[in-house]
C-alpha cells in the first residue's frame, strides 16, 4: 500500500504534537530533579553556615535571644518558609522559628523529613560539638515552584508547538491539497482526454507542476493531430492512383500507360513513405556530415529539368557555395518535394527561381514560382502543420510533410510566404541555423 502525501501530512502533524509534549515531558522531569538537587544544596549550605557560626562564638546566647535571632533572619513566608531548629546536644534544649516541641532525632542524620502543622517538611541537619541544626522547607511549597517552572516551561512550547501546527495547517492547504487535486485529475480522467489540468494554487512549484503537465498535454495532443493529419494526407495520395487502378483495371482494355504512371505514383508515395519512416527514427545527427547545397541543388535541378520543360517552366538559379551539416540523402528529398510541388501545381510558363545565399540568419534556401500560389489562410494553416491542403484545392500533400520534418530533424524552419515583390505565386523558404 501506497501511502499519499496528506497521510505523510499528518503523520508530521502527529509527530511534531508528540515531539513537543515529549519534549516538554523530558525538560519537566530533568528540571524538577535539578530543581530539587538545588534546593537542597541550598538548605545542606545553610544549615552549615549556621552551625559554623553558632560554634564560633555565638553559643553564649542566651535560648531567648537566639530563638528572636532565628524567628528574624527566618521569617515565614507565604510563598517559602524555612523551619530551622537548634537543639543543644548536652542538654537537648531545642530553639526553633516555629512553635513545637519535637525530640532531637539522630544525630548521625544529614537528610530529614518530619511533619508539623498537617505539612510534610523536608531539609538537611548538621551535628558540630555543641548543637545539632535543622532547616527544613515544605514539600508543598516546593510542589508549587516545580508547577511554575513547568509554567515557565510549557507554555512557550505550547505556543511554538501551535504556531508550528498552524503552519503546518497552512502547508498542507498551500501544497498538498492542489497536489491531491491534480493527481485526482489525472487518475479519473479517461485515456483519451487531453483537456488541461485546471487546479488553481498560489504556490510556485505546483503551479510550475500544473504548467508542465499542461504543455506537455499540448504537446502529445499536438503530435496526435499531427499524425491523424498525416494519416489523412496518406489515405487521401493514396486513394486517387488507387482508385484509377481500380477503374482501369475493371475495364475490358486497360490504358497501360495510364496504369504505368499509377503504379509510378504508388512507388514514389511508398518511397516517400519509407523517408519519412526514417526521419521519425532519428539517430540521424550522429551520422551527419557537411553537404554541399550548390551541388545539390544542381543535381536536382539538373534531373528535373526534362520535365519541367515539358510543363513549360522557366526555370533560373542563383546559388552559393554553401555548405550545411546533415544528410545529403534527405536533403535531396526535402528540395525535390519543394521543386515537384511547383511542377505539379504550377501552370504552363510558370517561371522558377531557385535561390542559395547567407543571411543572418543562417544559410537561406528559396524555391520562388509565381504560379496561382496559396491563400494567406490556407497558407498560415501550412505554415502550423495542422492543415494541408489536397490535389482538389490545388495544393500540397505528403510531400509537404516530409519537407517539413526533414528540415526539423536538421534543426532547420521551413515557411511557405507570399512573394516578395507581391506579385502572385509562392516562396517556400527553408533556412539552416547559422
Amino acid at each position: 500500500m501506497k501511502l499519499r502525501l496528506t497521510h505523510l501530512g499528518f503523520l508530521l502533524a502527529l509527530s511534531t504534537v508528540l515531539t513537543g509534549i515529549g519534549g516538554v515531558a523530558a525538560t519537566y522531569l530533568v528540571a524538577k530533579h535539578e530543581f530539587r538537587d538545588l534546593l537542597d544544596d541550598d538548605l545542606e549550605t545553610q544549615s552549615r553556615l549556621l552551625s559554623e557560626m553558632l560554634e564560633s562564638g555565638m553559643h553564649d546566647l542566651p535560648p531567648d535571644e537566639l530563638q528572636s535571632l532565628l524567628a528574624t533572619v527566618f521569617e515565614e513566608d507565604d510563598e517559602d518558609t524555612l523551619w530551622v531548629n537548634v537543639y543543644e546536644r548536652s542538654t537537648g534544649l531545642l530553639t526553633s522559628n516555629l512553635s513545637h516541641s519535637k525530640p532531637m532525632p539522630k544525630v548521625e542524620d544529614e537528610t530529614l523529613s518530619l511533619a508539623l502543622d498537617g505539612y510534610d517538611w523536608h531539609g538537611s541537619q548538621r551535628a558540630s560539638d555543641r548543637y545539632v541544626v535543622q532547616i527544613l522547607r515544605r514539600d508543598d511549597y516546593l510542589s508549587d515552584a516545580q508547577e511554575d517552572v513547568f509554567d515557565d516551561i510549557a507554555t512557550p512550547v505550547l505556543v511554538a508547538g501551535g504556531i508550528n501546527l498552524a503552519l503546518l495547517a497552512i502547508f498542507l492547504t498551500m501544497v498538498l491539497r492542489p497536489v491531491t487535486r491534480l493527481s485526482r485529475q489525472l487518475e479519473t480522467r479517461s485515456p483519451d482526454s487531453l483537456a488541461p489540468l485546471s487546479v488553481s494554487t498560489s504556490t510556485r512549484e505546483v503551479a510550475v507542476l500544473r504548467d508542465t503537465l499542461n504543455r506537455l498535454i499540448n504537446n502529445v495532443d499536438d503530435v496526435l493531430s499531427r499524425e491523424r493529419q498525416f494519416a489523412n494526407d496518406v489515405a487521401h495520395e493514396l486513394r486517387t492512383p488507387l482508385t484509377t487502378l481500380k477503374l482501369e483495371l475493371a475495364g475490358d482494355d486497360p490504358d497501360i500507360a495510364v496504369l504505368k504512371f499509377e503504379v509510378n505514383r504508388l512507388t514514389q508515395l511508398v518511397s516517400q513513405m519509407l523517408t519519412l519512416a526514417r526521419v521519425e527514427q532519428g539517430h540521424l545527427r550522429r551520422s551527419f556530415a557537411d553537404v554541399d547545397l550548390e551541388l545539390l541543388c544542381t543535381q536536382e535541378l539538373e534531373q528535373l529539368s526534362p520535365d519541367m520543360m515539358d510543363a513549360g517552366m522557366t526555370v533560373s538559379r542563383s546559388l552559393s557555395s554553401l555548405a550545411v551539416p546533415g544528410d545529403k540523402v534527405l536533403l535531396a528529398v526535402l528540395l525535390r518535394n519543394l521543386l515537384l510541388n511547383v511542377l505539379r501545381h504550377a501552370g504552363p510558363g510558370t517561371e522558377l527561381d531557385v535561390r542559395l545565399e547567407r543571411t543572418d540568419l543562417g544559410v537561406c534556401l528559396s524555391v520562388e514560382d509565381n504560379g496561382p500560389g496559396i491563400e494567406p489562410a490556407h497558407r498560415e494553416a501550412l505554415n502550423a502543420g495542422y492543415s494541408r491542403m489536397d490535389s482538389r484545392s490545388a495544393g500540397h500533400g505528403l510531400g509537404l510533410a516530409i519537407c517539413r520534418k526533414i528540415a526539423a530533424v536538421h534543426g532547420a524552419s521551413l515557411t511557405l510566404e507570399a512573394r516578395e515583390d507581391g506579385g502572385n505565386g509562392l516562396l517556400a523558404r527553408v533556412v539552416f541555423p547559422a
